[in-house]
């Protein structure tokens, strides 16, 4: 039998990684492993159905690089998704539109933390508020909205208003009802359709009733308070009024008849702008209000200062809300505020303080935006004069350091405080004699800003940069769709300057050939090992971004059967005829082994087919036999000689 054999070879790709470290000279940063990476999430919690913001904290060791994620469309992640090491995962949600509760949850890694939020409170609303009938009566129908899920009734009180029939008492639906005709005088009731009262007008067989309201409409302040409105109508002619809000109150029953008024007291608002009604017949009376006013807070730092008998300026910051007026007064006569006596959200305050003549020390206060800022002072020392050098600094966004040098008499004594939070004295606070004061400054997440430190009764003044824009990142492309066979794949990154990223893949058939970690703009290759089993998809991370893979699955081995598998000629040839079976697809041929044997038809094919061949005639006195290889099949032929064929 001749056959063929197909070999597979699977071939291996060894990627060398290259890890990037970054850090002081005294740390090192090393690609993670799978023992050493394990993350822990805290920050869980229960959100309010109105949404809001929030954070999760990230504990995991400082070489491990994470990702976040939400499997929840409305928990969405507003910080930068990826990190190192511990960290911050800010998020946002969204209002919750039904009246059920609903969970998500913020995954990293294989941790995940689970955020519920609470249902939305189920309102109605029920219009028109108010109906006019005909003494004849009649039907009519009231919408009522709310939310799915929010179930309401519909009830009347008085037996000449009936519901007819409610559409959908389970959220948003309508109620139909039907009035009675009137034989008598105009009269006036009213049915509840979600918790809403609908009131019902009717003439009377008389002339009917027509109403009027002066004013229709009024603004309140949010601090709410009384008002009120004038009716007009034909004397006999009665009428209600209800209140549809609950924070709007009739003073007195509502129940009037002929020329009247109708006087409200409006509740103080707490919250945002709204608007309620006072139905009166066919008429509606509108209360408009204000929206409540933030409540103001205020901070100030430094909460006190240090200055040296020499006295000198200093600087307080206020932080508070926009639009929150303050105001700044000195308390003591020898301190002056040169700047910031009035403010309004967010300032500074200047102060001066005068030099201390009395021989001793002494305290005062400065009343700040209602909080104390308090100078103690100290006494005067004789014959001392002081000098710093330099008296200014201008120092990066990113944290540094930086020195002063004091002059001074011998013996005379100093001091150094700093007059901003992000300012640190790590040496010097106090001295005598010559001397050095040196400062740590934090970096800076904002905008610029300027500090000072108070040094044996001189200002040195910081002013440091402004944080530099946010990182932002883009791949393309995001997607790419690989054969079975093994292969390779870009992608190019796109961000500011600086901006530093990495790139790491997923899943193990997937790897980083290069640009596993770059700055800037950069590419990163990937190389896709062969797939030997069904498609398959993976991902990496890239710059924060998912980069996906999606790659075919390997083909079908084919199969060859063949029928007959043999054939006996006579001596005098002739022709036969072979059935190949197999895959759709798989290509096959046919080749004679004999120089006697002719394919004459089915040389090659694709699927099943057939093939023909003949039999060329045998002069020999011998029998012969010879095949011929179908599809990797052995086909044989068996032929007389003509010696048997004449002992026959």
């Amino acid at each position: 039998m001749v056959g063929k054999y197909v070999a597979w070879t699977v071939l291996s790709v060894a990627v060398l990684l290259t890890g990037a470290s970054c850090g002081s000279s005294t740390s090192t940063v090393v690609s993670p492993s799978a023992t050493r990476c394990a993350i822990s999430l805290t920050g869980g919690t229960s959100i309010a159905a109105s949404g809001g913001t929030g954070t999760v904290n990230v504990s995991a060791a400082r070489e491990c690089t994470w990702t976040a994620s939400s499997d929840a469309s409305w928990l969405t992640i507003s910080s930068t998704p990826s990190g190192q090491g511990d960290g911050v995962v800010q998020y946002s949600a969204a209002s919750n539109p039904a009246p059920a509760l609903r969970r998500g949850n913020i995954v990293v890694g294989e941790a995940r933390t689970e955020m519920t939020q609470a249902a939305a409170p189920c309102q109605f609303s029920a219009t028109p508020p108010s109906f006019t009938f005909a003494a004849a009566g009649g039907d009519n129908t009231v919408r009522v909205e709310t939310l799915e899920g929010c179930r309401w009734t519909a009830t009347s009180g008085v037996p000449w208003i009936s519901i007819t029939g409610t559409q959908n008492p389970n959220g948003p639906g309508s109620v139909t009802f039907h009035v009675e005709a009137n034989a008598g005088d105009p009269r006036t009731s009213s049915f509840v359709a979600a918790g809403q009262s609908i009131q019902v007008s009717q003439g009377g067989a008389a002339a009917p009733c027509t109403y009027a309201l002066d004013p229709r409409s009024t603004t309140m302040e949010a601090a709410g308070g009384s008002t009120r409105f004038n009716v007009a109508a034909r004397a006999g002619c009665g009428w209600t009024a209800v209140s549809q809000a609950p924070w709007i109150e009739l003073e007195g029953d509502g129940i009037g008849s002929g020329n009247g008024s109708v006087a409200l007291t409006v509740s103080a608002n707490t919250g945002l702008s709204r608007i309620g009604t006072v139905v009166l017949q066919d008429q509606i009376f509108t209360v408009t209000q204000a929206s409540a006013p933030t409540p103001c807070a205020y901070t100030i730092a430094p909460t006190s200062f240090s200055p040296p008998a020499a006295g000198g300026p200093t600087n307080v910051t206020v932080t508070a809300q926009p639009g929150c007026t303050w105001t700044a007064a000195s308390q003591a006569s020898w301190i002056v505020v040169t700047s910031g006596s009035t403010g309004s959200g967010n300032g500074t305050v200047g102060l001066t303080i005068a030099a201390n003549t009395d021989g001793a020390s002494r305290t005062g206060t400065v009343a700040i935006a209602g909080r104390v800022f308090t100078v103690n002072q100290g006494a005067p020392a004789p014959s001392c004069t002081y000098s710093i050098a330099p008296t200014s600094f201008s120092a990066p966004a990113s944290a540094a350091t930086s020195g002063v040098d004091v002059t001074t008499q011998s013996g005379c004594a100093w001091t150094a405080a700093s007059q901003a939070a992000w300012i640190t004295i790590t040496a010097g606070a106090s001295g005598t004699g010559n001397g050095r004061v040196e400062v740590a400054i934090a970096a800076n997440t904002g905008a610029a800003r300027a500090g000072a430190v108070t040094v044996a009764g001189h200002t040195y003044t910081v002013n440091q940069a402004a944080a530099p824009t946010p990182c932002t990142y883009t791949i393309a492309p995001s997607a790419f769709t690989a054969p079975d066979a093994a292969g390779t794949s870009s992608v190019d990154v796109t961000t500011q300057a600086g901006c530093a990223w990495t790139a790491v893949s997923r899943d193990a058939w997937i790897t980083v050939a290069a640009g596993a970690s770059g700055t800037g703009n950069g590419r990163v290759d990937l190389t896709i090992a062969a797939n030997a089993g069904a498609a398959r998809t993976g991902t990496v991370a890239i710059a924060g971004q998912i980069y996906t893979v999606n790659q075919a699955a390997a083909p079908v081995p084919c199969s060859y059967t063949i029928a007959p598998a043999a054939f006996a000629a006579p001596a005098a040839g002739g022709g036969t005829e072979v059935t190949v079976t197999t895959q759709g697809g798989c290509a096959w041929t046919a080749v004679s082994q004999a120089s006697w044997i002719t394919v004459t038809s089915g040389a090659a094919g694709s699927g099943n087919g057939r093939v023909e061949l003949t039999v060329a005639a045998n002069t020999d006195v011998m029998p012969r036999s010879g095949t011929v290889s179908i599809g990797g099949q052995t086909f044989t032929v068996n032929q007389e000689g003509i010696a048997m064929q004449a002992w026959r």
